[in-house]
């Protein structure tokens, strides 16, 4: 048989195999497993920004993605709910991007003021089914 030098030695070599192995493995995994960025995550950017550029110094205070509702030739309207707080009052501002799906292009910027409460107003719930198809 072998001596036992030779056999400790054969299953520390084995050992730090598994090892490399498994931090391989998991290595890839993890590297793998970067979260994906949302469809909408670009106008969403766009959407905060020119918020931000309409009213200077007026901090956003929440966002909400509404949804996207397809149009006519292959144009789509990407809707957003912010909500900025200018001084002590509390503002709603509904964001409607069109884009053209064709070229992934802005092709209009909509902005609409709505007086806020912590549920959707009537005015948002007619926004919403007027974009609905």
């Amino acid at each position: 048989m072998f001596p036992k030098q030779t056999v400790m030695r054969w299953i520390q070599i084995w050992l730090l195999s598994i090892l490399v192995l498994c931090f391989l493995f998991i290595h890839t995994i993890m590297s793998a497993a970067k979260p994906m960025e949302p469809p909408y995550a670009r106008w969403g950017r766009i959407a905060m920004e020119q918020t931000a550029a309409k009213f200077p110094g007026v901090p956003i205070t929440d966002y909400l993605y509404v949804g996207k509702f397809p149009k006519m030739n292959s144009y789509a309207d990407e809707v957003f709910r912010l909500v900025i707080r200018p001084a002590s009052e509390q503002r709603t501002i509904i964001v409607v991007i069109t884009i053209d799906e064709r070229s992934n292009k802005m092709q209009t910027i909509q902005f609409q003021k709505i007086e806020s409460s912590p549920y959707r107003t009537a005015s948002e719930q007619a926004l919403q089914k007027s974009h609905h198809p």
